[in-house]
């Protein structure tokens, strides 16, 4: 995941940027985000936009003031326009959210779009993931079963030599 969300920042000419699965884990990965700053976010994944995009599966742009630690050297106020990208799975359930924040630089409704075509890409690729893991705990268990059925073989094998 951290190679999609630098990608993406990168891509997008983004100051910053996160992806954040809305499962039970919350697995996540970043760039230009300190720890402090994503536990935070982490923190808070219950309120605000995460709220609206769950609920509308669109894009939302917050803008606001840039911190302190975002402004840098320049003395100057600015804002941070932040874009949530929603990532839908194929039954339109939102499954993860991707970040990116500008610093004095919207995002044009063009942008948005390449963005929302770039999130169904990652929605596959996610979807790929997760039937890979799937596949391996299956065959997980299938080898644990083998294995349980091979030592209780082997333990009838020794008590029925025992019993001659």
């Amino acid at each position: 995941m951290s190679s999609i969300i630098s990608n993406t920042v990168e891509i997008m000419e983004a100051d910053k940027g996160v992806i954040v699965l809305l499962d039970a884990d919350r697995g996540c990965a970043s760039f230009g985000i300190s720890r402090q700053g994503l536990d935070q976010l982490l923190q808070g994944i219950e309120d605000g936009p995460f709220v609206r995009i769950k609920e509308t599966g669109l894009p939302f742009v917050v803008n606001r003031e840039s911190t302190v630690g975002e402004r840098g050297f320049h003395p100057a106020r600015s804002r941070t326009y932040e874009l949530y990208l929603p990532v839908l799975d194929s039954h339109r359930e939102v499954v993860a959210c991707i970040i990116l924040a500008r610093i004095d630089r919207r995002f044009s409704e063009h942008e948005q779009h390449i963005l929302i075509g770039m999130a169904k890409q990652v929605s596959l690729a996610l979807d790929k993931l997760a039937m890979f893991e799937e596949t391996k705990r299956q065959r997980q268990i299938t080898q644990e079963m083998l294995d349980s059925v091979q030592g209780a073989y082997s333990c009838f094998l020794s008590t029925a030599e025992r019993s001659r």
